[in-house]
């Protein structure tokens, strides 16, 4: 899908990944990864982390609801230190520790999650 910011002066265009997209247009096997989207709303249902699962990834991590840059900023280089530094956690304990240091996004109270 591509669009423009309407609401907002920006003329760039950006290019938005659906379900279908993933389904339909998405090539190949993900042979066991793990995608992680620290955008909002990854996980706000089921349907694009169920995209991407059938389409040969192992996991999904994304939030359950709209969060601010700099929540997810933060959270996101929590969560990769948690799963690539010394620690090398796996990948549910990493997100758990990586709530417990962040917590919920303050303005919008969303959670960091796994599928399945």
């Amino acid at each position: 899908m591509v669009d423009s910011y309407v609401d907002r002066p920006i003329k760039d265009s950006f290019f938005g990944v659906t379900p279908a997209f993933i389904a339909e247009a998405m090539r190949g096997n993900l042979h066991g990864a793990t995608v992680v989207l620290m955008g909002c709303s990854g996980l706000k249902n089921d349907d694009l982390a169920k995209a991407f699962v059938d389409r040969g990834a192992k996991d999904f991590v994304s939030w359950d609801g709209s969060v601010t840059a700099q929540h997810t900023d933060a959270a996101g280089e929590a969560l990769l230190k948690h799963l690539f530094a010394a620690e090398q956690r796996d990948l549910r304990q990493a997100v758990a520790t990586t709530m417990q240091e962040v917590g919920r996004d303050p303005a919008f109270g969303s959670s960091l999650a796994i599928y399945p």
